[in-house]
């Protein structure tokens, strides 16, 4: 096996403020909508009703001209967490490249809403379309402004969404784009469960637009802590495998995982960690 250079990481246990919970339901009909508690509102309110039953109801044909989520306030709702990653594409200049967004839960998720930001100068954004882990859920996206698209998935029979790649955003490298490695970021994230609560976000995770053949390497990013233990996010390249290893001296390693990048993103947790002072982590390539 292979070790990687720069993803070797030391976390600390460290106080991780609690995630606020605004539980809300959903429809779709008008420009706008909520965020994240910390963005700003985008758009009016309109009450249509709640769930997914509202969400046919009101679905007119050709609504991507005007489209967003409309939240109705609802009671609290549950505590699962939700993480949303982008994942790494790359090419040639004038290539086009699918970029996958790789979700995981560990509750039953039914629709989401995040924008996509990257740069408009040397990339071009075409419409999102379900990805291959988001069966019987329909993609739905639009152009905000140059190097903002935002993006919608739902079900029209209110079906839970499986962890992995659930939307794929074609982008088209401009001719002249310099080499190098373009930032993918995520905002404005919404998700909602069965009930049509909201469901607050863990990780809202950048990923990256390669152009040329210089990939970033492998890199574990974001450590935090909750009552369920360390965790992290590994990046690398997609559809590759990495075992995820484990030191208290840096010189006797323990293996904890091994998965395969799906989508170049791998969400790691270790449920021991809060049993050790301190712990160092590692992702080495499988051969």
């Amino acid at each position: 096996m292979k070790r990687l250079d720069n993803a070797v990481a030391q976390f600390s246990k460290t106080a991780v403020s609690p995630t606020s919970q605004l539980a809300v339901q959903w429809t779709a009909r008008e420009r706008g909508g909520f965020g994240n508690p910390r963005y700003s509102r985008l758009g009016s309110l309109r009450y249509l009703g709640c769930g997914s039953a509202a969400l046919r109801s009101v679905l007119p044909s050709g609504f991507l001209a005007t489209w967003g989520l409309v939240l109705c306030l609802a009671s609290a709702g549950a505590s699962a967490q939700v993480d949303i990653a982008a994942g790494l594409a790359g090419g040639t200049p004038g290539a086009t490249v699918p970029l996958p967004f790789v979700f995981q839960a560990d509750s039953n998720i039914t629709a989401l809403q995040f924008d996509v930001l990257f740069d408009g100068t040397n990339f071009t954004s075409e419409a999102a379309t379900a990805g291959s882990d988001a069966l019987g859920h329909l993609a739905a996206s639009a152009l905000q402004t140059n190097g903002t698209r935002r993006v919608v998935l739902y079900s029209s029979t209110n079906a839970p969404l499986d962890n992995g790649i659930v939307v794929t955003v074609p982008f088209t490298i401009a001719t002249d784009a310099p080499e190098g490695i373009y930032s993918v970021g995520l905002t404005n994230a919404i998700v909602s469960n069965l009930r049509g609560e909201r469901v607050p976000l863990f990780y809202l995770v950048p990923g990256y637009l390669i152009v040329g053949t210089n990939w970033p390497p492998a890199q574990l990013r974001f450590p935090r802590f909750n009552q369920d233990g360390l965790r992290f996010v590994l990046t690398g390249t997609p559809e590759t495998g990495y075992v995820v290893q484990a030191s208290t001296n840096l010189t006797q390693w323990t293996s904890l995982s091994t998965n395969l990048a799906h989508g170049g993103v791998i969400f790691f947790r270790d449920t021991e960690a809060l049993n050790f002072r301190y712990r160092f982590y590692r992702a080495v390539l499988l051969p």
